[in-house]
């Protein structure tokens, strides 16, 4: 009988796997991750970083929405200019105003200031 549940079990941490990787771009926060599935975000301190591929999608179409007043949060200009308020607003917990981002997402943030502000 395990043996026949063995497919379904898999299937299902695969849906699982996939929703949890994307909780955090529809603003939700998960209560589970299975182990397997690495966030998009995440990088290493070896690879290169670039704005258009780690950092813009970091921010939802409704965070630029409600930024938009004051900067582009998807250009890379008005991001670098801020990036140092966008921080402290990240790690406070008071940017984006719906919850605050995961600690990796800060971090990937937080690395490519580090980094130099990468294009």
């Amino acid at each position: 009988m395990a043996s026949a549940l063995e497919p379904v079990q898999r299937a299902l941490t695969a849906v699982a796997d996939s929703l949890a990787t994307h909780f955090a771009d529809w603003g939700a926060v998960g209560r589970f991750v299975t182990g397997r599935v690495q966030p998009h975000t995440t990088e290493t301190e070896d690879e290169p970083m670039h704005f258009d591929e780690h950092i813009k999608p970091l921010f939802r179409q409704r965070d630029r929405d409600a930024m938009n007043f004051a900067f582009d949060l998807w250009s890379l200009d008005d991001v670098s200019t801020h990036a140092d308020a966008i921080l402290g607003r990240l790690e406070a917990g008071t940017m984006p105003c719906d919850g605050a981002w995961p600690a990796e997402r800060i971090a990937v943030f937080r690395h490519w200031i580090d980094a130099g502000k990468p294009a």
